[in-house]
C-alpha cells in the first residue's frame, strides 16, 4: 500500500512503486542471486539509487531488468502467459546467470491465515531435510545421472518398516479433486511405488478416495470432489525403505490450491 502523498510529494516514490511491483509479481532482491543491493547494479530490484525517480519524472539513469528478473516473471504465467524467457536471448555474452530461480517468501497479511500447510510424517527427516520443503516450497527437477538431492528443497524419510505417511492440515477446509506427488532424487533414488488419499470423517475414521500405483517417480491421484481441512497420505517405498519427495501440489478441478512458490517441474 502507498499513499497518494507519498507519490506525489517522496522524490523516489515512483520508482519505490515500480520496484514493490516486482515483488507483486514474484521477483526476489538481486541479493538472492548473490548480488550487492546497493552496488551499481541495472536491476529494478536493487537498492542503486541512481534509479530513484523525480516525482513522475524517471531517473536519468532508469532501472531495467536483468536476466535473472527476465527469468523470474517467465515463470509467472498467470500474469505473463506468454513471456518465454531464452538464454540465447536474454542472457548477453559473457554473462554468469545464477543457476537457478529463487523464490519469494510469502509475506504475512494481518488478520488472515499464513500461506502455509501443516505436514506430519511417521517417517522422520533425514540428511538435514524437512517435510515441509514439499508443500507450497520450491519443487525441482532431480533428472540425474549426476546426484542432485537438494536437502534444502526435498524431504528424505527414515527408513520405514512398510509404508511411510504424511498427514497434511490446511489452515481452512479445501475441497480437493486430486493430488500429484514427485518422488525420487537423481533419476534413480527412494521414489514412491503406490500412494492412497483418505480423510477424516465425522466418528475419526479414515475414508479411503483413491489408491495410485507410480508408473514413474511423478504421478498423480484423482477422486470425486473432497471437502476437508485435514488429510492423509499413505506411501509405498521403494526396495530402499526409504521415500524422497520433491513435492506435492493440489487441484480442485483444473485450479490449483495453495500452488508452490516455485515449480521447475511440468
Amino acid at each position: 500500500m502507498m499513499s497518494i502523498d507519498a507519490l506525489l510529494k517522496k522524490p523516489n516514490g515512483q520508482s519505490t512503486l515500480e520496484h514493490e511491483l516486482g515483488h507483486t509479481f514474484g521477483l526476489p532482491h538481486v541479493i538472492a542471486y548473490g548480488i550487492e543491493m546497493n552496488g551499481n547494479n541495472p536491476s529494478m530490484m536493487s537498492y542503486n539509487q541512481a534509479h530513484w525517480s523525480r516525482g513522475f519524472e524517471p531517473s536519468l539513469q532508469p532501472a531495467s531488468l536483468i536476466p535473472e528478473d527476465i527469468r523470474g516473471l517467465a515463470l509467472n504465467d498467470r500474469v505473463f502467459p506468454n513471456l518465454e524467457f531464452s538464454a540465447a536471448k536474454d542472457v548477453p555474452r559473457d554473462y554468469k546467470l545464477f543457476w537457478t530461480p529463487m523464490p519469494l517468501v510469502p509475506v504475512k497479511l494481518e488478520g488472515q491465515p499464513d500461506y502455509t500447510i501443516e505436514v506430519k510424517s511417521n517417517a522422520g527427516a533425514a540428511f538435514n531435510s524437512k517435510l515441509e520443503n514439499c508443500v507450497v516450497g520450491y519443487f525441482r527437477k532431480s533428472p540425474g545421472p549426476e546426484l542432485s538431492f537438494d536437502a534444502g528443497s526435498m524431504w528424505h524419510s527414515e527408513p520405514v518398516a512398510e509404508k511411510a505417511t504424511i498427514d497434511l492440515t490446511f489452515p481452512f477446509p479445501v475441497e480437493l479433486t486430486r493430488i500429484r506427488l514427485y518422488s525420487g532424487h537423481s533419476g534413480q533414488y527412494h521414489p514412491v511405488k503406490a500412494f492412497s488419499v483418505s480423510v477424516s470423517t465425522a466418528n475419526g475414521e479414515q475414508k479411503l478416495l483413491a489408491n495410485h500405483e507410480m508408473k514413474s517417480f511423478d504421478g498423480d491421484v484423482t477422486f470425486s470432489a473432497t471437502e476437508s481441512q485435514q488429510w492423509h497420505l499413505e506411501m509405498t517405498p521403494s526396495e530402499s525403505k526409504t521415500i524422497v519427495l520433491r513435492g506435492l501440489r493440489f487441484y480442485s478441478g483444473t485450479t490449483e490450491i495453495f500452488p508452490p512458490q516455485l515449480c521447475l517441474v511440468e
